[in-house]
């Protein structure tokens, strides 16, 4: 939470750095204080879009979420999943592809080795966000094997 905000939040896509520097020229520093502030308000001060507000507090949220090993949170920003609430509706499967194909441009960390691994990924942010888990839906894979052993 004591983290700098704009190093943080500037190499995120979809974050607007100009937008994000009116922020900073509030006097707000750290992650925990951006994250602590209603976003209306904020909204008001800076003349953002609250939903603009919102979604960095959300990012916020995945990128600081325990769960993740380091590089995660950015790889699934870059996915298009910026947001534990992204994350938790997500199709571990599909999730994992997109991770796997190219879309997530980063180097290093972060990147999944199976489908169990996003997984459990879903799973917990189901439970961070009080949401009930599903049932795993069936794969193609497993819809198949089921239907072959019928």
């Amino acid at each position: 939470d004591d983290s700098q905000l704009l190093p943080i939040l500037a190499g995120v896509p979809g974050i607007d750095v100009i937008a994000l520097d009116r922020v900073v020229g509030l006097g707000l520093r750290t992650v925990g204080q951006l994250r602590r502030l209603d976003a209306n308000a904020l909204a008001f001060w800076t003349g953002l879009p609250a939903g603009t507000v919102r979604n960095w507090q959300e990012t916020l949220d995945l990128m600081q979420w325990p769960a993740l090993p380091p590089g995660a949170a950015q790889r699934l920003a870059l996915a298009g999943h910026a947001t534990l609430a992204q994350v938790a509706a997500a199709h571990p499967a599909e999730l994992l592809a997109t991770l796997h194909n190219g879309t997530s441009t980063l180097v290093g960390p972060g990147l999944p080795a199976n489908e169990q691994e996003v997984a459990n990924w879903v799973v917990e942010a189901r439970q961070a966000l009080g949401l009930p888990n599903l049932e795993r839906a069936s794969t193609p894979s497993s819809a198949s094997a089921t239907t072959a052993s019928a």
